[in-house]
Formats: structure tokens, sequence, C-alpha cells
């Protein structure tokens, strides 16, 4: 017999979602990228440099009883869990950068980089094995309004 289908998360995790801290990567030093792993479960995910600063967000740990699963996934499980899908980004800059961190996520080293050849105001598509992911330039509220439409409707509008 075959594992369930995960559920949603209960309610009652609404109190230990901001239970966490930005935590600063030190892909250098052993001994805190042991605590970070043990008390937020957060895998080094920088590399040894003096000049990058990484932050990512890790979650106190929760007790098993409250069913709540807060983590930060690898690439792998990230592949895995999102197989054939296409993930929609919709906004500006700041939703951009969201875009490129989440492209990071799945293993693309250079997304957000610096590149004199792309304009700012752009849509962007990138993808990684199967799973697409989309970003929609949506500049002012209208046009996010448009853009959620069209990604609704299955139609990405490209600019």
């Amino acid at each position: 017999k075959g594992a369930t289908r995960i559920q949603l998360l209960p309610a009652t995790c609404d109190t230990y979602v901001n239970n966490g801290k930005w935590v600063s990567l030190q892909g250098c030093d052993e001994g805190p990228r042991g605590e970070e792993y043990r008390r937020f479960g957060i895998s080094t995910e920088s590399t040894c440099s003096s000049q990058n600063s990484v932050y990512v967000w890790g979650w106190e740990k929760q007790d098993p009883s409250s069913h709540c699963r807060f983590k930060q996934r690898d690439v792998k499980s990230l592949k895995n869990h999102l197989k054939s899908r296409t993930i929609h980004f919709a906004g500006d800059s700041i939703t951009r950068y969201l875009y490129h961190s989440f492209c990071r996520q799945l293993g693309i080293a250079d997304a957000g980089a610096y590149d004199a050849t792309e304009g700012k105001h752009q849509d962007i598509s990138r993808q990684v094995g199967d799973i697409n992911m989309e970003f929609v330039w949506a500049g002012f509220a209208t046009d996010l309004v448009e853009a959620v439409n069209n990604i609704t409707k299955g139609a990405v509008s490209k600019k």
C-alpha cells in the first residue's frame, strides 16, 4: 500500500508560519552549516565566498503532532513535485526577483544575473526539464489584472 496524498496544512499551522528567521548561510564554515541544518532544516546552498551574503528563511521546528510541515525543499524534491507544470509569475520588478529566486531554487544558478542584452520590462520564460516558469511583466495594477485574467484563461499574452 502506497503513501496517501499530502493534505492541506491545518488552520492551526497559522501560529507556526512566522516562527523562524532569516538565516545567513555560511558556505565556508562547517559549524554554522551544521547548526543551520539541525535547527532550521536548511541545507547549504551558498558557495564559499566572502562576497556573497546569502539568506534563506528557516522555520523553527514544529511539534510533530501539529501536522505542520514547513521546510526548505532541495532541487530534486522541487523538481519531483513540480513535474509537468507551468508556474506563472505576474508583476513588477519585485515579482521578477521572486521569479529569479524560484528559478535558482530549481537549479538555474545564473537566474537573475546581469544581462545587458535583456530589457528590464519584458516577459521571461525558462524551462527546467518539463517544468516551465513564466514571468509576465505587469508594471501597473491594470496590467496585473489583465495578466492574471490571461493566465487563468490559459492564454498568456506575449507583449
